[in-house]
């Protein structure tokens, strides 16, 4: 359930290597991939703030295209969050999808002072990010890479399905 502010708070163990699944009133569905959570660590508290539909309205409108969530979409949309090893949102991140993967209605965005925006290629300090209209399958390979140098800093195999968000944490356990 979601607070007044539309943030649901899920407490997970360190060891956690599963995928949540959340069915919520604001948008159809979410998949969830947290990411490789320290082992060591105590049991921590990770916000999901979940995307009411007039958000998607506006990253729609920011964009210029259409983000379809809906019964009837065709595709889904992955979004990211880059985190560096100490769990302290990344800059200077690209994602991209494996080639077979890619439409040419496929595109990637990511934040740029708080704007969505497919006018840069990496993530700022917020570390955030998507892929829209991306075609459905059982498992779509998501590379997570560090523009400077060209690092590989995590891969996701996720499932994208068409109306829902998939979303990606992106959590390298070893520095970089």
């Amino acid at each position: 359930m979601t607070d007044n502010n539309g943030q649901a708070n899920f407490t997970v163990q360190g060891d956690l290597r599963r995928i949540l699944r959340v069915n919520q009133q604001l948008v159809d569905f979410w998949i969830v991939y947290p990411g490789s959570l320290l082992v060591t660590d105590n049991p921590a508290n990770y916000a999901v703030s979940p995307v009411s539909k007039a958000g998607l309205t506006t990253l729609s409108v920011a964009l210029g295209v259409t983000v379809d969530l809906s019964s009837s979409a065709t595709t889904g949309m992955i979004a990211f969050q880059a985190y560096d090893c100490g769990d302290r949102q990344a800059a200077g991140i690209q994602y991209a999808l494996e080639p077979a993967k890619v439409t040419p209605n496929t595109k990637t965005w990511y934040m740029v002072s708080s704007v969505p925006s497919f006018g840069t290629d990496a993530t700022d300090s917020s570390g955030t990010g998507g892929i829209i209209n991306v075609p459905p399958n059982a498992a779509v390979l998501v590379t997570a890479t560090r523009k400077a140098d060209g690092v590989v800093v995590g891969t996701h195999n996720v499932i994208v399905r068409a109306g829902w968000i998939t979303l990606v944490w992106t959590r390298p356990r070893a520095p970089y």
